[in-house]
């Protein structure tokens, strides 16, 4: 399973309604370190019912518990670039 396949199921399993995209933004970042394995820079835009009402500091919490995983595993960078309410 990839990082990406995974990363999508951690989103889907801590927000099962929202409607998101993921992209991988690694391929600029080759080379950058021995150790990166490509797929390690992604972006995020998500919309989820559950954010209404809350700091986005609250949601990217939330956000970055989820995928947490991820991120132990060597995930390098995780960009959040639109999270709320639709």
């Amino acid at each position: 399973m990839t990082r990406h396949e995974r990363l999508t199921r951690l989103l889907k399993e801590h927000f099962p309604q929202a409607q998101f995209e993921l992209i991988d933004d690694s391929a600029p970042h080759a080379n950058h370190h021995p150790e990166y394995d490509g797929e390690t820079h992604y972006r995020l835009r998500i919309q989820d019912t559950s954010f209404a009402g809350k700091p986005t500091v609250k949601i990217h919490r939330e956000i970055f518990a989820a995928i947490k995983p991820e991120t132990d595993a060597g995930l390098h960078s995780f960009v959040i670039e639109k999270a709320a309410a639709p």
